[in-house]
């Protein structure tokens, strides 16, 4: 959840701060639930997730807003995939 928040707090949008904090709980439910499921799923789909990850936060250290949001929809793409084939 503190990479997320940390995401949140990049968009320097006090709206969208607000937003995750009112759904921060409702969030970490469901990305424990998709950690759970996960762990039955072989360790490249893991490692796919870590390099979704690893794109956007690239992407944000160089402030690159267009590539971190182009990563981002990717990753909530390729994750919607992961959860419901």
């Amino acid at each position: 959840m503190e990479l997320h928040r940390r995401i949140a707090l990049a968009t320097a949008n006090p709206a969208f701060i607000i937003a995750f904090d009112a759904l921060a709980a409702e969030m970490e439910r469901v990305m424990r639930a998709g950690v759970d499921i996960s762990r039955s799923r072989p360790p490249e789909v893991i490692g796919a997730m870590m390099r979704e990850h690893e794109t956007i936060v690239a992407a944000l250290r160089v402030q690159d807003s267009d590539g971190a949001a182009l990563a981002m929809r990717w990753h909530l793409s390729e994750g919607r995939k992961r959860l419901m084939p």
